[in-house]
């Protein structure tokens, strides 16, 4: 081929990666340093040369750490859709990062993110008013607080897991439901604190809820 028709086949390439919009990058599927570890060199190069990336998924990278998640926040502002499930590295520096660059964010996987706080999920809440799935099972450190910041804020919710985040009350369960008509689904498996209460507030207030 001549270098001119290769050197189309190479734009054509750029702007075809500068374009993506969806993108799963789950270890099974891909491999990236020789030994099939998806590192934040790897996001951090995606994050740069593809702004308009509106889908990720993540899930089961454990060795990425903050700096590639920050790095996808600052350059991929559209994003509406990220699945770090079992990123466990992760702390709350990545998720205040994601809710203050990409307001736009509607469904939000943090399953087995347990080194998460309180902090993550306010400014998640306070900043992607626009949520409608948020999966939060696992995140130990979690307490009543994320969940009535979820609450006042983000009333658009469909799907919530809180499962195995054994600081949860009845207050805030109740609190969701009252505020949040729109829930489909919320998993409060394995909360040892909750009662029934709960679910009776959730199948009061949010007709469309399925126990």
């Amino acid at each position: 081929p001549s270098i001119t028709s290769s050197r189309a086949r190479i734009l054509r390439s750029v702007h075809d990666i500068a374009e993506l919009k969806s993108i799963s990058l789950v270890p099974t599927r891909f491999i990236f340093d020789g030994k099939g570890i998806l590192t934040d060199a790897n996001v951090t190069h995606l994050a740069q040369h593809c702004p308009q990336l509106q889908h990720i998924s993540l899930h089961g990278c454990r060795n990425l750490s903050d700096a590639a998640i920050i790095s996808l926040a600052q350059h991929c502002p559209h994003l509406h859709h990220i699945d770090l499930g079992s990123c466990t590295k992760l702390t709350e520096a990545s998720i205040i990062s994601l809710s203050q660059h990409c307001p736009r964010l509607q469904y939000v996987n943090l399953y087995f993110c347990s080194l998460l706080t309180n902090a993550a999920i306010i400014s998640l809440a306070q900043n992607c008013r626009h949520l409608q799935h948020v999966d939060l099972t696992n995140c130990l450190k979690l307490t009543d607080t994320s969940i009535l910041s979820l609450a006042s804020s983000c009333s658009q919710l469909r799907h919530v897991d809180v499962s195995c985040c054994a600081n949860l009350t009845d207050a805030s369960i109740t609190a969701l439901a009252q505020k949040c008509p729109q829930l489909q689904h919320v998993d409060l498996s394995y909360c040892p604190k909750l009662t029934d209460a709960s679910r009776q507030s959730l199948m009061k207030h949010c007709p469309q809820y399925k126990s």
